[in-house]
């Protein structure tokens, strides 16, 4: 049988998480590791919120860029994207559907200046 954490829960069971090495307990209720849990809880989602809203200036800036009448446009807003890329304001998934949006803008753009019929 595994070792557990030697802790009770709050309903009076035992915990049932694996214990860390040098201790008995769990990480959430080894005392030496208390610090490290309040500092960790006070981190929390702050790194999710801080990436989302740079995602939406991101997206932001690139939907009040677009003006895709012309090729010189579209050029732009293929650099705004892949630059936001790089530089981690937008994610790949997003700046990849995007980058497919501007690919179809520019052949219907072709189509509009050459018609083939």
């Amino acid at each position: 049988m595994w070792p557990c954490c030697s802790a009770l829960t709050k309903f009076g069971e035992r915990c049932i998480a694996f214990p860390v090495r040098t201790s008995a307990f769990c990480v959430g209720h080894d005392p030496a590791l208390r610090e490290k849990r309040l500092e960790a809880c006070s981190r929390g989602g702050r790194t999710t919120a801080g990436r989302r809203r740079k995602e939406r200036k991101a997206q932001d800036f690139i939907v009040a860029s677009l003006t895709l009448s012309d090729r010189a446009s579209l050029q732009e807003a293929i650099d705004a994207v892949f630059r936001l890329e790089l530089t981690g304001k937008l994610p790949v998934a997003r700046g990849r559907h995007l980058l497919r949006v501007l690919a179809i803008a520019s052949r219907n753009l072709s189509a509009e200046v050459n018609p083939t019929s």
